[in-house]
């Protein structure tokens, strides 16, 4: 065989051995298990989930309120209906969690006219504890400042004006969550605690 010949032979033998070997690397890549019984599994959504940011609500998105009543959590203009010395009641309180782990706790904030109030989780509680409004993320968000409507518009019941919303736990099921309100025009932050499936702080 003349030696030209005989390199093609020899160049194409190269060429189908390495054409082999790449094949059979790809397929074992491919057919490979991704179980791995020794791999760190990825963290679900309920272990990552965690309550952050700040948002705004105002008179556009509020309803008429009834008047305040004893029985409200009173906190200067701003209050929660029937959450007597922000205390949820217990039964109200076991709510089941949702695929995330997040437990939403519904009540609406009062607000009397003419007022701004900025509500905050306490930096001890902002990893789990959250505020929720109407059309925010599930988990909610750690600070939402709440502008009540003017006087004079037509929005305004006898108790000011209102929002859907309430709080959010992730991970757990009761909590003292602290909070931190700032009315408008007032030197002091208010600093209070509120009790979700507890009857005290201690």
């Amino acid at each position: 065989m003349h030696s030209l010949d005989r390199r093609a032979v020899r160049l194409k033998l190269m060429l189908a051995v390495v054409l082999v070997t790449t094949l059979s690397s790809c397929t074992k890549a491919e057919t490979t298990s991704p179980a791995n019984p020794n791999a760190v599994p990825p963290k679900s959504p309920a272990a990552v989930a965690s309550p952050s940011g700040s948002a705004s609500v105002g008179c556009n998105e509020s309803r008429p309120a009834i008047a305040v009543a004893a029985a409200d959590w009173i906190l200067g203009p701003l209050s929660y209906p029937d959450l007597v010395g922000g205390q949820f009641p217990l039964a109200e309180a076991s709510g089941a969690a949702d695929s995330d782990g997040i437990r939403f706790y519904k009540v609406g904030t009062n607000l009397l006219p003419d007022h701004n109030v900025t509500v905050s989780i306490g930096e001890a509680a902002r990893a789990y504890a959250g505020i929720k409004t109407e059309r925010g993320p599930a988990v909610g968000y750690s600070s939402v400042t709440y502008t009540s409507c003017p006087s004079s518009s037509p929005s305004i019941g006898p108790g000011g004006v209102w929002w859907v919303g309430g709080f959010t736990l992730v991970g757990r099921s009761s909590a003292c969550v602290p909070l931190e309100v700032q009315v408008s025009g007032e030197a002091d932050v208010r600093h209070v605690h509120l009790l979700i499936g507890k009857s005290s702080c201690t």
